[in-house]
């Protein structure tokens, strides 16, 4: 479990307004959750208070809302939506990520010699222009798909305009077809008595680097604007609650606001959800 103080310090990825340190789960904990009984606790809580769900359990029990949150989903955790499409019109307003029914994936391991514009040369000619050959012959074949990407700088493309679900329905579930995202977190939140005056979602649009994010949709400046107006409506200072690249997310809104007053006014602190505070060295 990660555990971070706002207490600028030095990071791994420069100046960081905050340090990590790392506490171990109980001992029975890690045990439950091996043994595939990671509700145990959930299951406890309803049983001895006669509530249906957990969050509701967690208030009869005495639990309430103090600290409004702001959840960051990670890579893939939040939906994406077609605000204007010119080969589809008619997905217009509708979530592309992730819909089965729109995404008909080609792979490239599909495509063969001929389908390029130099047969001589084949997708395992991993290249820059082959690869972004190899991308258009995807898009051909699976419009879908098309909508799921920008160019090589972020930019939509001159047809297509997709974006980031906002608010807690962006970052809620994934899709009709599966239940991911932060559902089973909000779902406790609000069963303890959040409101949306105290919890809200922050979701981004995965596809483009957190400065484009700021330049293209002025997400970093919103994020300080919700965090501001959910303090003022509560008179509590705000918890973040990243997962996953959402904690990078988060690391590098701070480092963008380069403001320690801001910070010690408006945050509580961190609740990392498996971050990954060092990068992914073996991803990349």
């Amino acid at each position: 479990v990660g555990v971070a103080e706002l207490v600028g310090a030095e990071g791994l990825a420069g100046d960081l307004h905050f340090s990590v340190s790392m506490v171990g789960a109980p001992e029975q904990a890690y045990r439950d959750y091996v043994k595939g009984e990671p509700k145990s606790l959930s299951k406890l809580v309803k049983k001895s208070t006669g509530e249906k769900s957990f969050g509701k359990g967690l208030r009869a029990m005495g639990a309430n809302p103090k600290h409004p949150v702001l959840l960051i989903p990670g890579v893939g955790g939040t939906r994406l939506n077609v605000w204007n499409s010119e080969e589809r019109p008619e997905w217009n307003g509708e979530m592309i990520f992730f819909d089965f029914t729109k995404v008909d994936y080609t792979r490239k391991r599909d495509i063969s010699r001929k389908d390029f514009s130099n047969p001589n040369q084949g997708p395992e000619e991993n290249t820059a222009l082959r690869e972004r050959e190899c991308l258009q012959i995807c898009a051909k074949r699976s419009p879908g798909i098309k909508h799921l990407w920008t160019d090589e700088l972020g930019r939509d493309w001159p047809t297509i305009t997709t974006r980031a679900e906002p608010g807690l329905k962006g970052v809620y579930t994934m899709s009709n077809f599966w239940e991911e995202g932060f559902k089973d977190t909000i779902d406790v939140l609000w069963g303890i008595g959040f409101t949306p005056d105290t919890l809200e979602g922050m979701g981004y649009d995965f596809r483009i680097a957190a400065p484009v994010m700021e330049d293209r949709d002025g997400y970093l400046s919103t994020m300080k604007l919700t965090i501001e107006r959910m303090v003022r409506r509560t008179g509590e200072k705000a918890v973040l609650v990243p997962h996953s690249m959402g904690t990078r997310v988060v690391q590098y809104f701070l480092n963008w606001l380069d403001d320690e007053a801001w910070i010690e006014t408006y945050l509580h602190g961190i609740v990392s959800l498996g971050g990954i505070w060092r990068g992914s060295p073996s991803g990349a």
